[in-house]
């Protein structure tokens, strides 16, 4: 296992989760899983449930050139424009 930290950028506020997986998918996963939706504005459940369902089909996370563990990818949460910008690091084995 492996300790991930997400930093997520969205609408104008900075989100930070830390999980622990064994790779850097079951990591998305978790964290998307385990995200407090009360703290994040225009983030409901309808919107974590159908990002669940597309399980990252179309979001592989990119690894940030030149930095080592370091991925990013970006979310469309609502079906407007509202997007995020996620950031990971996966930091140590646990």
């Amino acid at each position: 296992m492996f300790l991930y930290t997400f930093i997520m950028n969205y609408l104008g506020g900075v989100y930070i989760l830390q999980v622990n997986a064994t790779d850097e998918y079951c990591a998305m996963r978790q964290w998307l899983e385990q995200l407090d939706l009360n703290e994040i504005q225009g983030f409901e459940e309808h919107h974590r449930q159908r990002l669940l369902k597309e399980d990252f089909i179309e979001e592989n996370p990119t690894l940030i050139k030149g930095c080592k563990n370091v991925w990013c990818f970006g979310l469309k949460i609502a079906m407007r424009k509202d997007s995020a910008i996620i950031n990971f690091v996966k930091t140590r084995r646990k």
